[in-house]
């Protein structure tokens, strides 16, 4: 089965349905690089990952058994990670988007003076529970593609998941529609997204379901459908952010020395840093950077509890393979 994909606003496709593979921290490693293998024999081409989920290293082993025993071709894999310009200019990536930015966010980018690259995508929390609607309806008309994660809900199992939500899969107007089409609920669910033009992550480690998952572009839910899914809409979110978006001040970052000249560290004038809520940097918070050649990085905030694994945070060494920009979508 083909998949289907998108035209972003540089030119370059992106496959409609991919994977995604943040789990939690009793999911094992191996299980991670097992699903991708198996996703690729499947026909997913998209997977979506970032430096926080601690998996980066399973997911490219994966892919590469799968080029070496050609089942695929590196230009067919479309790869998201976070990073932002310096990596496009270098060559380092082909396309640079956002993930939670909600319409001022956008517009703030958008009307930036001497803004080099538009974002080409946007990746939100969106279900039938949270359609974003609104949201989806702006960046269609700017050219930017909305891609959703969560787009199955998501179970309470997870550390940065509201536990008293309700499970979007067992909502019974969803499994009615999916009965009527002798489908899974996953499945219309799913569908649901592609036929709204939004680009969908499904994610799993089970293999039966990643393959189920992937059977979603041979049969069509009807305007009445459509709109009865619409009509599920709460404006309910799983994931739940954990700290108010306030600066953080400097007072509360520690200064990175620089891995070229270890006396050297930056002056607070050359870096900014700010916070944009989110909840996948340690669970805790999402930083955005402005980095020249040095970087600053917050280590507690007030009001939650310190960032653990805090030798993880050395952006200066990780924005030399691209990934330094938690904030910032990237196609590698």
């Amino acid at each position: 089965m083909k998949l289907c994909s998108v035209k972003l606003n540089d030119g370059f496709l992106m496959p409609m349905l991919g994977l995604g593979t943040s789990a939690p921290s009793k999911v094992a490693k191996s299980d991670v690089e097992e699903a991708v293998m198996k996703a690729i024999d499947v026909g997913y081409r998209h997977f979506d990952s970032a430096y926080f989920y601690l998996n980066e290293e399973e997911i490219g082993r994966a892919i590469w058994k799968k080029i070496a025993d050609g089942s695929v071709k590196r230009e067919d894999i479309f790869y998201t990670s976070k990073a932002m310009e310096r990596c496009k200019d270098a060559g380092l990536a082909k396309s640079i988007g956002v993930s939670n930015f909600n319409r001022k966010q956008l517009e703030r980018i958008l009307n930036k003076p001497g803004l080099k690259y538009k974002p080409v995508c946007n990746q939100v929390e969106c279900h039938p529970y949270l359609n974003q609607s609104k949201l989806l309806e702006f960046c269609k008309s700017q050219d930017i593609v909305l891609t959703a994660y969560a787009a199955l809900g998501s179970n309470s199992g997870k550390e940065w998941v509201s536990k008293n939500n309700p499970v979007l899969l067992e909502d019974p107007v969803l499994n009615a529609i999916a009965a009527r089409h002798r489908r899974t609920p996953a499945q219309v669910a799913l569908r649901y997204q592609l036929q709204r033009g939004v680009v969908a992550l499904a994610k799993s480690f089970n293999p039966k379901r990643i393959q189920e998952n992937f059977q979603v572009l041979d049969f069509q839910l009807t305007p009445e459908d459509m709109d009865t899914l619409d009509g599920l809409n709460r404006n309910m979110r799983y994931f739940v952010d954990t700290v108010c978006p306030r600066p953080t001040p400097f007072s509360l970052c520690r200064v990175h020395r620089s891995t070229r000249n270890p006396n050297r560290t930056v002056p607070e004038k050359q870096a900014t840093c700010w916070l944009f809520t989110s909840m996948e940097a340690c669970f805790l918070q999402r930083i955005h950077y402005r980095v020249t050649q040095w970087c600053v990085v917050p280590i507690r905030l007030a009001g939650s509890v310190p960032v653990q694994r805090e030798n993880s945070f050395s952006y200066l060494s990780q924005f030399k393979r691209g990934l330094s920009l938690p904030s910032t979508e990237i196609v590698l």
